[in-house]
């Protein structure tokens, strides 16, 4: 090669040369960003991971917190998607009719099943009062059959918590007591009450029946007297009174 041409191809190299260690340069500094970019989103995604973390372990926490205060009241939690009909029960809520939450599939039909036959038209009234907006708050009383087969009372209680655009519950939630030992407590009372209604009347009526025998002038009076009295006394009761007279051989019967 002459000189001329010798130098022309020693330029050419030192710019190749030159050319590849810029793009090698070029390379470098894209990597460096990258590598130093990707520290910047681990750095973001490791304190994402910590505030969801921190946020479950919350959830959580708040969750055994309500659990431990509806355990200690004695009631069961509930909550209803209205729209799919699934419902959630509390583990206690449904131990407290000796059911296992396998028993029962998670659906309000399930639990629907168990409301006893004559108290399913007292309930729907309230709970569709509630879904149209003209209570506050659902509350209804009724029994649900236990898997024992016997009945118990419970006091529920809900709200809707939410609502579509046109007003129609979606999710509902609420609470529901047993009150078994309080209905038996008022049906005894009632039954006491009644008792002593009974035994004020008869002693009235034995007053009654007592004031006019005094007035009597004759024994067919007085028997007359006192067969209206025993049958007011024992109204509604099996057997019958017999009075036999002095003058009358057929007895009279009450």
């Amino acid at each position: 090669l002459q000189n001329s041409e010798l130098h022309t191809a020693m330029g050419i190299m030192t710019l190749l040369y030159l050319g590849g260690l810029l793009g090698i340069a070029a390379k470098m500094h894209r990597l460096i960003a990258d590598v130093l970019s990707l520290r910047v989103d681990n750095h973001a995604l490791v304190e994402e991971v910590g505030r969801r973390q921190r946020a479950e372990d919350g959830l959580r926490e708040s969750e055994a917190r309500l659990q431990r205060v509806l355990d200690g009241a004695n009631d069961g939690f509930w909550d209803w998607n209205v729209a799919t009909g699934a419902v959630l029960v509390s583990r206690h809520g449904i131990e407290m009719l000796g059911y296992q939450p396998d028993d029962l599939a998670p659906h309000i039909a399930s639990w629907e099943m168990l409301v006893h036959p004559d108290d399913r038209p007292l309930r729907r009234p309230a709970l569709a009062a509630h879904f149209a907006g003209e209570t506050p708050r659902y509350q209804a009383e009724y029994r649900l059959r236990a898997k024992a087969g016997d009945w118990r009372w419970v006091l529920v209680r809900g709200k809707v918590t939410a609502r579509d655009a046109t007003g129609q519950p979606l999710w509902m939630a609420g609470t529901y007591t047993d009150i078994t030992d309080r209905h038996l407590i008022e049906e005894a009372l009632c039954d006491t009450l009644v008792r002593m209604q009974r035994r004020a009347d008869q002693m009235s009526a034995l007053n009654r029946m007592n004031d006019l025998l005094l007035s009597c002038e004759t024994r067919e009076e007085a028997y007359q007297i006192i067969a209206r009295g025993a049958a007011q006394l024992f109204d509604g009761r099996p057997g019958g009174l017999a009075i036999r007279g002095d003058a009358s051989p057929d007895p009279l019967r009450v």
